[in-house]
């Protein structure tokens, strides 16, 4: 039997400080494998070219920008290029798990039925020291196959370092659109959307969380949130195949919108943006008023009511916290 052919998306922008760490990761991988490694560098002023040039490896590709074109284009770019039978995609402050490839591909080989593979994380800081050993997207433990497209419409809980999915089935996912801040979440209900995913409960990869993140600094200039909206709007005024998919969409409508006006109303007041996270906690409460019983939220509402000082002094006072 051939080997399988494998792709796996860089895209880069002013990560050179992590980017080494990312392609060896990917590059090191354990098991036997055809592999192209698709770095594409949009315009990066850090020293990202002196990175990818130190690898003296013919499975490396690069790519380089004259001009930034921003992530849209350069993950569509990515994306197109790859070649693979099987194609992930990784940010450059990222690094892959020594076994991502023998435990995804096991699963897609097989299950012929499931479109993607994803799993577990541990999130690491700055200097690559772990923060926390597992995060994990299900409370439930156990590898499942499932269709999680529902699911996934409520909470983004794909990480994409831990996706590996079919070639067929990331560019039916395709293209991500010129208006969108952000993209993971709409590959991966694209790819949700079309077919059987399958979790693996194990640690694939390693999640990066810094203030440079992107994740971060779209929540810090507020873009993140009318393109998740649009986003889910998009996914629900789909069409289905399914009748009665669609008619679960739309009796669902209103709480999903309502989760992730509650997802940012928490992200908000993590940032000290109170009054937007008060505007998105009032909002998940008119579309779904159970919602108001959501501790978390509950909480920080109450101490952007209070004041924070006040609210740490009460919250101190009755549990014996400081």
């Amino acid at each position: 039997m051939s080997r399988p052919f494998i792709s796996v998306v860089i895209p880069c922008y002013n990560y050179g400080r992590f980017l080494g760490e990312c392609v060896s990761s990917v590059l090191n991988q354990l098991g036997e494998y055809d592999l192209e490694v698709i770095a594409i560098d949009d315009a990066s002023t850090d020293d990202t070219q002196a990175v990818l040039r130190g690898f003296k490896d013919s499975r490396l590709k690069i790519v380089t920008h004259v001009k930034n074109q921003g992530h849209v284009v350069t993950i569509n770019e990515g994306l197109s290029l790859a070649q693979g039978d099987f194609i992930c995609r990784i940010d450059a402050d990222d690094r892959l798990r020594p076994i991502f490839f023998q435990e995804t591909l096991n699963i897609l080989n097989a299950n012929p039925d499931v479109g993607a593979v994803y799993g577990c994380t541990s999130l690491i800081n700055e200097t690559g020291a772990t923060t926390l050993s597992e995060s994990r997207p299900h409370v439930e433990p156990g590898d499942r196959k499932w269709n999680g497209y529902l699911s996934l419409l409520g909470i983004n809980f794909i990480c994409a370092p831990t996706l590996m999915a079919r070639r067929e089935t990331w560019k039916n996912a395709l293209p991500i659109q010129p208006w969108m801040t952000h993209s993971d979440w709409f590959l991966n209900l694209g790819i949700a959307r079309q077919s059987l995913i399958y979790f693996r409960d194990a640690i694939l990869a390693d999640y990066r969380v810094h203030k440079a993140n992107h994740h971060s600094v779209i929540i810090r200039n507020r873009t993140e949130e009318e393109t998740t909206l649009r986003i889910l709007n998009h996914f629900i005024q789909m069409k289905e195949a399914s009748a009665w998919l669609d008619a679960k969409k739309m009796q669902l409508a209103r709480e999903l919108r309502a989760r992730h006006f509650v997802d940012l109303s928490i992200k908000y007041y993590g940032y000290q943006y109170y009054e937007d996270s008060r505007r998105c906690f009032i909002q998940a409460v008119n579309l779904c008023p159970r919602f108001i019983l959501n501790s978390p939220l509950l909480r920080a509402q109450l101490s952007i009511a209070i004041g924070p000082e006040l609210y740490n002094r009460v919250k101190s006072k009755i549990y014996g916290t400081k």
